[in-house]
């Protein structure tokens, strides 16, 4: 069953990605604190992966949507 907020090429589908992807960048640095790897959590390794992702976020979304013909 296709779900259009689960879609990436509808605006609620693109928010629930990408509320997904900051959630768990987010999670990542946390985690990456907790195990020891940093000695405080990497904030701005978690924002450079939202970006990186937003970006990616919005090529899949430009380049899958239909044409109009």
């Amino acid at each position: 069953m296709h779900h259009p907020s689960r879609s990436w090429t509808t605006i609620p589908g693109i928010l629930v990605r990408w509320t997904e992807m900051t959630l768990l960048a987010l999670a990542y640095a946390y985690a990456r604190h907790l195990v020891g790897v940093d000695p405080t959590p990497d904030w701005d390794r978690a924002g450079s992966i939202v970006l990186l992702g937003t970006l990616v976020l919005f090529l899949v979304w430009n380049y899958g949507r239909p044409r109009p013909r």
